[in-house]
């Protein structure tokens, strides 16, 4: 069984896990909060799949990825540099409060 570690108190990250749970029963939606403090620093999306830990824009790539059908082809953005996706993710990351807040 797969793992998807979320921030359930962010609207956009608990939006993703719904999305996620609703598609495939092989991944079950965790609290961020469940991690190890060192993951929870990194304030990331954080997903295990056959005891390897994903991070990030990685983490989304590859939980989306995994769900099969349309979705598979969201590993096309591993044609952009990591370097670029991780900024990417990481400036939504940081600005995830701000742009889906709750009214």
């Amino acid at each position: 069984m797969n793992k998807a570690y979320i921030d359930e108190e962010c609207i956009m990250c608990s939006t993703y896990g719904k999305f996620l749970s609703n598609r495939s029963s092989d991944v079950l939606i965790m609290k961020q909060s469940e991690l190890s403090i060192e993951d929870i620093k990194r304030d990331e999306i954080v997903y295990f799949r056959n005891n390897k830990k994903f991070y990030g824009a990685e983490a989304f790539i590859q939980s989306t990825s995994d769900l099969g059908g349309i979705y598979k082809t969201v590993i096309l953005f591993k044609v952009f540099p990591k370097y670029f996706r991780d900024v990417v993710y990481k400036f939504v990351a940081a600005n995830r409060h701000k742009i889906f807040k709750k009214n």
